[in-house]
Order: C-alpha cells, then structure tokens, then sequence
C-alpha cells in the first residue's frame, strides 16, 4: 500500500534492468510490441522494452496483479494513466542509461529526468524557452556549471508540466522555478495565477553528476520515499 502522504520512487539503471530483458517484453501488449518495433535502432526498441516492462513490474505489484494485466490510457497530450479503475497515479521518465518511476496513492505527479548533454545550446534554448529571470540566471551562471543548471531548471519545469498533463504544449515561460540545491526545489512563480505557484511541491532526484532529475505534484507535505 501507498499511503497518502508519500511519493514513491525508483531509479534504476537501464543497463542493469536489462538483464531481465525477455521477461520484460512479456509484459507488453501488443500495442506496445508496435511501437517498440517503430524504433530505428534496435538499442532504442530494447530500451523501450525495458523501461515500459520494468516500470509495469512494479505497478503490478501495488495492484496486486501480474504485469501483463497492467495496461495503460492516455490523455490528450500522451500523458499515461492505468486502465483498471485503479486511483493509483504514476509517471515515466527515462534519458541516457536512466529510467525513473513515480507513484502516489491518487494524486497525479510529474516526474523527469535529463542527461547533461554538453552539446545543447544552452544559452540558445533558455532564451526560447525560460521564463526571463531564469534565462538571465543561465546567463550569468559560469560555463562549466551551465550545462548543469540549464538541466536543473529543465527538469523541475518539465516535471511540473508532465504533472499537469500537457507536456510541451504549456508555455515554459508562464512559470519560474529556483536553482539550487536538492532540499531548495521551488515553484517561484506563475505568471496565469501568482497564488498557485503555493500549491505545488518540487523535489530534485539526486542521480550523479551526468544527470539532473526533478519531480512536481501539486500537493503539500508529500515525502518522497526513494525504493
């Protein structure tokens, strides 16, 4: 059982799950088989096999289910939910050799990880996509700690908008969050209603140096429970 006041959550390296890749694979529908199968590459379609089964494993489990019976709906912007009437609410992320899992006992989430990949102009898409005062923060952060903070930022927005369910479609400016560390994750503001940016809980995922993570829920006094 989930209580209610706690945030679940797993971290595992994709590498090592893989070693339980033909077991994984059982555990997908066909629709998922399809979609796999979509991948150029074959590590793409095994990396996919792997986090979507490892991530079904153990929602199984809180379901009291097998995995194969785990299945999946999704809102308009893609964002996954179970299919069993279940109030159980979860959230994927994977990037690099990382995949993550997030759970609540109902109350909807957003979580998201990022490789630190030093080849983005960071500079570039802070000033399309961030709000001014984070954008100037980029700006004024020296070159070898940009890459992290662009991620950091990255993260603890793309979270929140997962949380929300409308992924990339929300304007990533409309809203601010902090930089810093680990225990000082923020909403600082929202620009549509300055009250809500109160209503939100932002958490940094510790990963490694290579990785920034970050979960949202707009819920208060959650604590997250790391599995």
């Amino acid at each position: 059982m989930i209580a209610s006041d706690e945030i679940l959550l797993w971290v595992k390296n994709i590498d090592e799950a893989a070693v339980d890749y033909s077991t994984y694979k059982s555990y997908l529908d066909s629709r998922e088989l399809h979609r796999a199968n979509q991948f150029y590459f074959d590590h793409l379609t095994k990396d996919y096999i792997v986090c979507r089964g490892f991530c079904k494993s153990l929602i199984a489990k809180y379901l009291n289910i097998e995995p194969c019976d785990v299945h999946f709906r999704y809102g308009k912007n893609g964002k996954p939910y179970l299919d069993h009437g279940s109030k159980v609410q979860f959230n994927i992320t994977h990037a690099g050799r990382i995949v993550a899992l997030a759970m609540t006992a109902c109350i909807e989430l957003g979580v998201d990880v990022e490789y630190h990949d030093t080849s983005v102009d960071t500079i570039k898409l802070a000033k399309h996509f961030f709000a001014v005062d984070e954008y100037r923060h980029i700006l004024s952060t020296s070159v070898e700690h940009r890459t992290q903070a662009f991620f950091e930022c990255w993260t603890r927005k793309e979270a929140l908008i997962k949380a929300t369910g409308d992924g990339l479609s929300f304007p990533l400016h409309q809203f601010v969050v902090n930089f810093g560390t680990p225990n000082e994750a923020r909403l600082l503001h929202t620009y549509w209603d300055p009250a809500e940016a109160t209503d939100w809980q932002l958490y940094n995922i510790s990963i490694g140096e290579d990785y920034s993570g970050a979960i949202a829920i707009k819920a208060k006094d959650m604590k997250v429970l790391r599995m």
